[in-house]
């Protein structure tokens, strides 16, 4: 694409084609945990919407580019849009359940089983002069934009809110407005918060170390008041209670008399009072969550650095180690490993979840070289209350742009360098190999440390109205 633009000589074209598949994942790194959060706010229909009527138009207009710069452009709303994916997890995960979730995740992950077997299967073979012959990239973009369209209007017709907004909110302009406040009110005050703490410890080491007298307000007055201070106790929990505030109570099926997770658990519930989405500080500061977050920001980062690799290593000659793979050989491999996927996602995912949940699967499968992004869709939405699991979704979602935007270069530069340097294995075209294999073992490790209740549902027990709170509201 970027060849028959003419905007680069022969060996500067992989440079400008890394660019225009950085640039959807950086809109997508961007925007992914904005909307997810407007998802939270105003609900999922209406920001599912939005995201695929754009992506119907922007994927279309992609298509028809002409110049470098304007494909770029669509590339960056392409991706800015693309939040929609966290958005269909949080609707997946809340219209099923333990017994169920597996099968429906395993269909979403369906998508990247048939892009890789119809992707290259496309023939770009048209008549001189015809549309798809001046524009040879319309064609997926069309189909792509058609697939974008029928899910827009299957939403309008068919989806339903799957939100559970709290008492005295509907989802009105009025109430998306009070919710959108308190989030970003929670925000400023995490914020300020966090940033007087760190100000306070920075004195502190300047003190030990002899160099200032000054000391902070409440060391020269009165103590902090640990009830009320925003940073210690979020929402007057005590000084014992989570940093969160949010205290995670496991409803009795859940817990057995030592006060750990039954094997029968199914969920486990969270009591919250009215207020907007978790800010993108408290999402982190939550354990399980931001270990669901790295185990798929980790395995975003292997996977794209494994197919981007496996071209480059089969396109070399055989002299130098490799297979000397054609682009259409190496087309077929890829579609190979989708019918292959495929079948695993449709038949076998959802039987071993259902055995091991879906934290064992993850881990069986990050050893196996089984796909593991449907258990860790699975992960997150269960690590977090239903009124902040579009913001949850998103941030997981920006975090794994930012891997994918990030691994191939890694991979790619250090796989030059080795084929380049000329030194003996393991220093050769082996040593990239070696070194997934060892991030392999570190997600792994990584996932050994998730709780155990990661393979249950947290559900959410939304506070009832206060009569203070129904007069103010009155």
């Amino acid at each position: 694409m970027v060849e028959d633009w003419g905007v680069a000589d022969p060996n500067e074209v992989g440079k400008y084609s890394g660019f225009v598949i950085a640039s959807y994942m950086f809109g997508q790194m961007l925007f992914s945990y904005p909307v997810g959060m407007a998802a939270d706010v105003i609900g999922r229909k209406p920001a599912l919407l939005i995201g695929l009527l754009g992506s119907c138009i922007f994927t279309f207009l992609f298509g028809f580019s002409s110049s470098f710069y304007e494909a770029l452009v669509y590339r960056i709303i392409c991706g800015s849009l693309n939040g929609i994916v966290s958005i269909t997890k949080t609707t997946l995960s809340e219209i099923t359940d333990s017994s169920n979730q597996g099968l429906a995740f395993s269909i979403l992950g369906l998508a990247r089983a048939v892009g890789l077997v119809v992707g290259p299967s496309y023939p770009g073979i048209f008549p001189p002069g015809s549309l798809f012959d001046r524009y040879a990239y319309a064609l997926p973009c069309i189909v792509g934009a058609a697939v974008s369209g029928t899910g827009f209007l299957a939403s309008i017709f068919v989806l339903e809110e799957t939100k559970k907004f709290p008492p005295g909110e509907d989802g009105s302009l009025q109430s998306v407005t009070t919710a959108l406040g308190h989030t970003v009110g929670d925000a400023c005050r995490d914020a300020a918060a966090h940033v007087h703490r760190l100000a306070t410890a920075a004195f502190a080491v300047v003190r030990a170390a002899g160099l200032s007298s000054w000391q902070p307000r409440h060391d020269r007055a009165t103590p902090i008041d640990l009830e009320n201070d925003p940073v210690n106790c979020a929402d007057g929990a005590g000084e014992d209670e989570p940093l969160l505030g949010r205290q995670r109570a496991a409803s009795p099926a859940a817990e057995d008399t030592h006060g750990q997770l039954s094997d029968d658990a199914t969920s486990v519930t969270v009591s919250l009072g009215r207020k907007g989405p978790m800010t993108a500080w408290e999402l982190l500061n939550d354990r399980k969550i931001f270990l669901s977050i790295l185990l798929y920001a980790f395995i975003s980062a292997l996977y794209i650095q494994y197919d981007e690799i496996f071209s480059l290593w089969s396109r070399m000659p055989r002299e130098q180690g490799g297979l000397a793979f054609t682009t259409s050989d190496i087309g077929i491999v890829f579609s190979v490993g989708g019918v292959s996927l495929f079948f695993y996602q449709l038949f076998l995912y959802a039987p071993i979840e259902r055995r091991l949940g879906p934290l064992g699967t993850f881990k069986w499968g990050i050893l196996f070289s089984l796909p593991a992004f449907t258990s860790s869709f699975i992960l997150t939405a269960n690590s977090c209350p239903a009124h902040s699991r579009g913001s949850a979704n998103g941030l997981t979602q920006s975090f794994g742009a930012f891997s994918r935007m990030v691994g191939p270069i890694f991979a790619g530069n250090l796989f030059s360098w080795s084929v380049e340097s000329g030194l003996p294995c393991p220093f050769d075209y082996h040593l990239i190999y070696y070194i997934l294999a060892l991030a392999t073992l570190g997600i792994y490790a990584v996932s050994r440390i998730v709780p155990r209740d990661a393979d249950v549902r947290v559900e959410e027990v939304l506070d009832p109205l206060t009569d203070d709170e129904d007069d103010e509201e009155n």
